[in-house]
């Protein structure tokens, strides 16, 4: 998992966080492999969205980000805020 060496290069640049939405992205920063969800990393938080069919299998499979179930018509940057 990459979440403290993204957090590292994080510090260097002029931005709070960093939100990844792509597949590949998010496979690089939890080794979980999913076709839906999201990465939120901030110096405080790492966070996991993802939808219903993946709940289970990424709270089993990643360790190091906190794993969020996005429920349908809810905005992935207001969970990450009601942290």
């Amino acid at each position: 998992m990459k979440r403290n060496e993204l957090r590292a290069m994080l510090l260097e640049q002029p931005y709070d966080a960093l939100v990844l939405t792509s597949e590949i992205s998010r496979r690089y920063a939890t080794g979980f492999h999913s076709t839906a969800g999201a990465v939120y990393l901030s110096a405080k938080q790492a966070v996991f969205f993802t939808d219903f069919r993946y709940v289970e299998a990424a709270h089993a499979a990643i360790k190091d980000f906190e794993v969020r179930e996005i429920k349908a018509g809810r905005a992935i940057l207001r969970l990450s805020m009601a942290a």
